[in-house]
């Protein structure tokens, strides 16, 4: 199947999405997927990785839970300055160091240390969610079209799909640095479909489900265990997205 990259996502604003109401008028011919915490599970390795550097932290004689509470208001603050890059999460990390040691005594090696702890996450082997290759093999067993569309850094993502080892089930595969619907409208067109004819399935209100309705995309929502910034937006869901709690129901769905 052929593949095609895309790299740069566009800013386009989408407003308005919470009005919009879609009823495909037959029957799904593509599928365009989430990556992180949809297909393959993520959160977790942030997780592990923020525990790594609270033990550096308190090794330190510093207080671990005022680091963390720093660590996860610094880290969504950060967001809005360098977007999803690699370089957020470990500096969140730092700068959450620099707030709770006033008196400086840390050394350097003990910032080293917590950038190293921090910048596992993006290195470490992210899980399939269960079902998951049973699943997307299903829907090519089944003739669909089926795209990839995965927002974050584009070297991390690409090594994240290609762990996943579910590449060649795709036909278009696209990297993004944040989801808009003229990314949605790119991968349907990359299909050689119309919007109508394609179901998405992602996690994330904020960055999946949205965009994907401003698109003209119906979507399915998986909601999973994430961080805040993902789950700003999961009151605005709108009733008539359909949820799903793991991606075998996607199946059920799809025979409905």
């Amino acid at each position: 199947m052929p593949t095609v990259e895309v790299v740069e996502s566009d800013d386009e604003r989408f407003a308005g999405t919470r009005s919009v109401t879609l009823v495909p008028s037959t029957a799904p011919r593509g599928v365009i997927f989430d990556g992180d915490d949809t297909l393959w599970l993520t959160e977790h390795l942030y997780d592990e990785a923020r525990a790594s550097a609270r033990e550096i932290i308190q090794r330190a004689g510093l207080d671990g839970a005022s680091w963390e509470q720093w660590q996860r208001a610094l880290d969504l603050a950060n967001v809005e300055r360098v977007g999803h890059s690699p370089s957020r999460f470990p500096t969140s990390c730092v700068q959450a160091l620099d707030a709770v040691d006033v008196d400086g005594r840390c050394r350097r090696e003990v910032r080293e240390a917590v950038w190293a702890a921090a910048q596992q996450v993006f290195t470490a082997d992210a899980p399939l969610r269960p079902g998951a290759t049973r699943v997307v093999s299903d829907l090519v067993r089944r003739g669909l079209r089926l795209g990839l569309l995965t927002k974050g850094d584009a070297d991390v993502q690409r090594r994240r799909i290609d762990c996943s080892g579910l590449r060649p089930l795709f036909d278009v595969v696209a990297v993004v640095a944040k989801k808009s619907p003229g990314d949605f409208r790119r991968v349907v067109t990359q299909l050689d479909l119309e919007p109508r004819e394609v179901l998405s399935v992602g996690n994330s209100v904020r960055s999946d489900i949205m965009p994907s309705l401003s698109a003209g995309v119906n979507a399915i929502w998986v909601p999973a265990y994430v961080w805040d910034y993902e789950r700003s937006e999961d009151e605005a869901v709108p009733d008539h997205v359909a949820r799903i709690t793991k991606l075998d129901e996607l199946l059920e769905v799809l025979d409905c």
